[in-house]
């Protein structure tokens, strides 16, 4: 297989699972404004709580989480995946 018909395979690939998975509302332009708070863990007494806001993406990665500290809040959009 040459690397052209590879790479259309590969679009395909991403272009079927994104569809799957970005909500329909969200893939019409419309937006959701509604969100929901998400706890990674417990918030210890002596420290406040850290609020990540990530409400305007629809697609949460790795990334987004990696750095929260330990009883952090992450608000995300009600259709996120």
């Amino acid at each position: 297989m040459d690397d052209n018909t590879t790479r259309d395979r590969i679009r395909a690939l991403v272009r079927d699972v994104l569809d799957k998975a970005i909500p329909n509302d969200a893939a019409s332009g419309s937006s959701s404004t509604s969100s929901r708070f998400i706890d990674t863990a417990p918030a210890p007494s002596s420290s406040a709580t850290v609020t990540a806001d990530e409400s305007s993406k629809t697609v949460i990665t790795e990334d987004d989480v990696r750095d929260l500290d330990l009883g952090s809040v992450l608000r995300i959009a009600e259709g996120a995946r």
